[in-house]
């Protein structure tokens, strides 16, 4: 009778190749799963930038900024400073505690939350799908179905946005004008205002870590609402010999080799180093519009 059973070395074989085929196939599904991410995470900022040219259409080419609804009225951010001084994720105001006084609660959309006002987004763009950091169920949540109790805290999006208070112009969409900038040698130079918006790439505290794409790509938005992936290398040291950079910024920076559009945690604290890196960041995505980001002059 012919025999039709497996021998155990024939079982042996069959397992050993099912074993090899699973070993080459789950790093390319992750690879896969990683661009996908990637490639709705720019589909995300590409309607946010629709949605910043149907604001602008609506207030005389203005893009969206801290909306101010009296003198007195200051929405803060996470760290204690005015949402219009910096560039900011958050898109609601909350948490009073951060406020300098009680009386200046504000509760209020903020950044880019602004668009909501004008049911120019939905809020499921406002987060990466790469967002590891965040229960983005929970967020979106109460940006649609806001209870009393969550007036008070804070939402933050993936995205970080550059305040028109950011722009030393005319903050018009198609005519931001120039940011000043410093070359190594001193030299202060001009470069054309083009970012919009880009993924947070930080390690900062509690709602402000955001790590997405694994900290080496970048999603950023135009003016133009063209949005390009670029690469986030580590920090060129050369670029730390700026005359006037204060040493907490470059040992934060240097000391785990950041990458270029990364807010180290060490800054996140310090309202004056903040800003300086979120100037920083912008200026090297200006420049991404139109050649390496690395080789980008640094604010003055």
């Amino acid at each position: 009778m012919k025999r039709t059973a497996f021998t155990l070395v024939e079982l042996l074989v069959v397992v050993a190749i099912i074993a090899l085929l699973i070993s080459i196939l789950v790093p390319t599904l992750g690879q896969a799963r990683a661009s996908a991410k990637l490639r709705v995470c720019a589909s995300n900022l590409r309607q946010i930038g629709v949605g910043i040219t149907n604001y602008a259409n609506m207030f005389n080419g203005v893009i969206p900024g801290y909306p101010a609804r009296v003198s007195n009225d200051v929405a803060y951010n996470d760290f204690g400073v005015p949402n219009k001084d910096v560039a900011t994720n958050q898109i609601w105001s909350g948490d009073p505690g951060k406020r300098p006084s009680a009386s200046n609660i504000v509760h209020q959309r903020v950044g880019l939350g602004v668009l909501l006002d004008i049911k120019s987004a939905s809020p499921e763009l406002f987060f990466c799908p790469a967002d590891p950091l965040h229960d983005q169920a929970e967020e979106i949540r109460k940006l649609t179905q806001m209870t009393e109790s969550d007036r008070d805290n804070p939402i933050y999006s993936s995205y970080l946005y550059r305040q028109h208070d950011m722009i030393q112009g005319k903050a018009l969409l198609g005519d931001l004008g120039d940011n000043k900038a410093a070359r190594p040698n001193g030299a202060i130079t001009e470069v054309r205002v083009e970012a919009l918006a880009m993924d947070m790439q930080t390690s900062g505290f509690g709602a402000n870590e955001h790590f997405q794409h694994e900290g080496t790509k970048v999603n950023i938005l135009y003016q133009d609402t063209s949005v390009r992936e670029q690469g986030n290398p580590k920090e060129d040291p050369d670029l730390l010999t700026h005359p006037g950079l204060p040493p907490a910024y470059v040992s934060a920076v240097t000391a785990g080799q950041i990458g270029i559009f990364t807010l180290p945690a060490a800054l996140a604290t310090d309202p004056s180093l903040l800003q300086r890196r979120f100037d920083d960041m912008f200026l090297r995505a200006d420049i991404s519009a139109v050649s390496d980001p690395q080789n980008a002059p640094l604010a003055p």
